[in-house]
């Protein structure tokens, strides 16, 4: 009778054993069709079983005849075909037979400079996740193919166990207990290796000095490391994507708007990558992250940045003034203050222009080579825009000032030009460039200083009638156009 009361007991514990059982997943690595005869595969199966594996949530098995794991569990289920490229269907009868709840189809694949990776997630025949995720793997041509995929596994589970898995308890990995003193070989320990975890400060000094020396591939790889290490780290990925910025706004843009979906409740990301996008080209992919970011928090610091900065692309100063106040009175910093800087230039303050250069370089002293060539950037291409514009204006000004020299609109008109670009010229000369661009600077800060003396003699002609005036009036006009235009062939 004893043994007949134990029975219920054992099954209920053999119960218990397969219910606390860590569900299994068979990963199913699907293959695109080549490109001119080029194989764009890439292996992403055993990262993401690296990622899983090292989670615990799922016990991950590769479809595949070099998986120890997978191999075993055929043999164990006596299964007598496995193909080696199943299709959706075979790869489902296979999982079912090895007990697999969960199947996870992956492709993944070489662009230019991306690798694209499409996951279904599948369980009890039906699609529960599915997720697209393209990440850049180079920079000036130097492709890290391995820390890419790194990085996209640890992005996809990451992805994964806020999902579909959110109800799985992780089970990192433990190591395996020593053994008793007397069973314990004696063997000389070898020296252990360890690898110090690198702080923000330490990090961003580490990539700043590679991206100084002209490295910047290096500073991109040693930067996405950094962001692998500490995936929710809100500096390292903007700084990353800063560093993106300069050679591929597009993978910029697509950085920050993965980074956007990992951390919805940082409204910043998605207005980094509305200003990537627009850098990129892609206005409608900028809207798109623009209205995420006003749908989150409309009166956000961030979001009013983003709407200044975009007023301030359109050439729209007037517009990008009331953000630009609002956010540094929100959160006084030194990119808004750079903003709000550029936009007053634009509106003619000097005085108030170089206070808010000053204060910027008060809150943030040492910028890194990359914000240092992404502001110069920013107001270079502001600069050029304005003095096209101003070229144009200033030859319709010129035929009407012969006519009419003594006219008080044209005067006001000529004054108002006049004290855009004297505070164009001093934001010119105050913000730096990188050294490579030294020459480039020279020209632009000419350019817009000769279109400040064309309206400077034509203010002479229209006072006194002085005819050389008028002439050298053109002759700084052409010579300010020419010196625009070599600017914008570099």
């Amino acid at each position: 009778m004893r043994f007949i009361q134990l029975v219920p007991v054992i099954i209920i514990s053999l119960s218990t054993c397969i219910a606390a059982a860590d569900p299994t997943v068979l990963i199913v690595q699907t293959k695109a069709p080549p490109k001119q005869n080029v194989d764009i595969n890439v292996s992403l199966s055993d990262y993401l079983s690296q990622e899983l594996d090292n989670d615990g949530r799922l016990v991950p098995l590769i479809y595949s005849a070099t998986d120890p794991a997978f191999l075993a569990a055929v043999k164990k289920a006596r299964l007598r075909e496995t193909p080696d490229a199943p299709t959706a269907r075979q790869a489902l009868g296979v999982a079912q037979r090895l007990g697999a709840e969960y199947v996870l189809f992956v492709e993944a694949t070489q662009a230019v400079k991306v690798i694209k990776s499409k996951l279904t997630l599948i369980k009890d025949r039906r699609q529960v996740w599915k997720d697209e995720q393209n990440m850049s793997v180079s920079a000036q041509d130097i492709v890290n193919q391995d820390s890419t995929c790194r990085s996209l596994a640890r992005t996809l589970v990451f992805r994964m166990n806020g999902g579909p898995l959110r109800g799985y308890v992780p089970r990192k990995k433990t190591e395996t207990p020593e053994p008793a003193k007397g069973q314990e070989p004696i063997v000389t320990p070898a020296p252990v290796q360890t690898t110090a975890v690198v702080s923000d400060d330490d990090l961003k000094k580490q990539v700043n000095d590679l991206a100084a020396n002209g490295k910047r591939a290096a500073a991109i790889v040693a930067m996405r490391d950094g962001v692998d290490i500490a995936p929710f780290d809100l500096d390292r990925r903007e700084e990353l994507v800063n560093l993106l910025l300069l050679d591929d706004p597009k993978s910029a843009a697509e950085e920050a708007r993965r980074a956007a979906v990992l951390m919805p409740d940082k409204s910043e990301l998605r207005a980094l990558a509305a200003r990537a996008w627009m850098q990129a080209g892609k206005p409608d992919e900028a809207q798109k992250d623009l209205n995420e970011a006003i749908a989150r928090d409309p009166n956000g610091t961030s979001t009013r940045l983003l709407l200044g900065e975009l007023s301030l692309d359109q050439l729209e100063p007037a517009k990008a003034i009331d953000h630009l106040d609002q956010a540094v009175k929100q959160h006084d910093s030194s990119r808004a203050r750079f903003l709000r800087a550029v936009c007053r230039s634009m509106l003619g303050g000097i005085d108030s222009m170089q206070a808010d250069l000053l204060e910027a370089g008060k809150l943030e002293p040492q910028l890194t080579t990359g914000e240092v060539s992404e502001r110069y950037f920013f107001v270079g291409d502001i600069t050029d825009r304005l003095l096209a514009k101003d070229g144009i204006e200033v030859r319709n000004l010129t035929q009407e000032v012969v006519i009419k020299p003594h006219n008080r609109d044209l005067k006001e008109e000529m004054a108002t030009m006049s004290r855009g670009l004297q505070a164009r010229i001093v934001l010119l000369d105050t913000v730096v460039s990188s050294p490579d661009l030294r020459q480039v600077s020279a020209r632009r800060l000419l350019a817009n200083k000769l279109m400040a003396q064309c309206l400077v003699d034509l203010q002479t002609f229209c006072e006194k009638g002085d005819e050389d005036a008028l002439a050298d009036s053109r002759i700084n006009l052409g010579e300010a156009l020419k010196q625009l235009a070599a600017v914008r062939k570099k």
